[in-house]
């Protein structure tokens, strides 16, 4: 018993002194002033010396750029002369397996390894 409060005396000590310090953090400083600030100059204004589009005026995201024709032939289709398989019919993964010999799955015991 001696040697338990021995090894456990730091740990109270450092728990209690902990908990005096989180009531109070700044208990027996003294806190400095804030500094002083100069009042903030604006930003300057970041759309000075740029003209506004013209209301209602359209930009084109495609100005200045090499467009194809619209007349541009779509792509050929890659399957175009093949004949598509039939899909087969849903496969049964019992198909040739007599299934009438087997139990059914056994579920887990919800209560195993509680006492009831």
């Amino acid at each position: 018993m001696n040697r338990l409060a021995v090894a456990l005396a730091p740990l109270v000590l450092a728990a209690s002194a902990f908990s005096a310090q989180a009531q109070d953090p700044h208990a027996g400083h003294t806190m400095p002033p804030p500094p002083r600030t100069q009042p903030a100059t604006p930003a300057p204004d970041p759309h000075a010396g740029h003209q506004p589009p013209a209301p209602g005026a359209a930009q084109d995201p495609h100005a200045g750029h090499v467009m194809p024709s619209a007349q541009t032939p779509v792509a050929a289709d890659p399957h175009a002369g093949h004949q598509t398989p039939a899909q087969p019919a849903t496969v049964d993964p019992h198909a040739g397996h007599d299934m009438s010999t087997m139990a059914p799955p056994a579920q887990p015991d919800p209560h195993a390894g509680h006492d009831m």
